[in-house]
């Protein structure tokens, strides 16, 4: 916990077509929610061990995870997205600070991650991977200012952030110039 102001739940995995392969997709839920419990006590467990007199601000991200491959644009339609993620974020909400879609590589993905947490009143973070040909465009092919543009034009008020990672400082210096412009 040194140096973290924010911890992320492990529950990277924790999506259906992940769990169906083990025949335990009916464990979701709990083990969502047993991920979220996880980083409370994480949580609770650093600030017992600041110096008295000490506090500090730590936040909980609930990783809303790429719903079926990482890398790759899932084979879902968008409602099928919006209600795989709706399911991750109502079980992680009353436990997180913010819902944290991470590396996500479409903007349908992203999108849907981001309505899906909208409805819970947590506030967003979407974060994106990009492909490391250093073109400014998602793992999927969409490209990177006008997937940021779907997720702006959603208007949804506590989407805070718009993110980049698991792609290598190269690809986000190249995308650099064409978000300033």
């Amino acid at each position: 916990m040194a140096g973290a102001d924010v911890i992320t739940t492990n529950n990277f995995v924790c999506v259906e077509h992940q769990l169906a392969r083990e025949g335990l997709e009916s464990e979701l839920v709990s083990m969502t929610q047993a991920a979220a419990n996880c980083a409370t006590k994480a949580i609770a467990r650093a600030h017992s061990q600041l110096p008295t007199g000490l506090t500090r601000k730590l936040e909980i991200a609930g990783a809303l995870p790429p719903l079926q491959v990482c890398y790759f644009v899932p084979e879902l339609s968008p409602e099928e997205m919006v209600a795989q993620y709706s399911t991750i974020a109502r079980a992680l909400s009353p436990s997180v600070d913010v819902l944290l879609g991470e590396t996500l590589a479409s903007a349908a993905e992203a999108c849907a991650a981001a309505t899906a947490a909208a409805s819970t009143g947590v506030r967003t973070w979407i974060s994106l991977t990009l492909h490391d040909d250093l073109s400014s465009t998602l793992r999927g092919g969409d490209s990177l200012v006008s997937t940021i543009d779907q997720l702006v034009a959603l208007k949804l008020p506590k989407l805070e952030g718009i993110l980049l990672n698991c792609c290598s400082t190269e690809c986000i210096d190249a995308a650099m110039p064409k978000l300033a412009a």
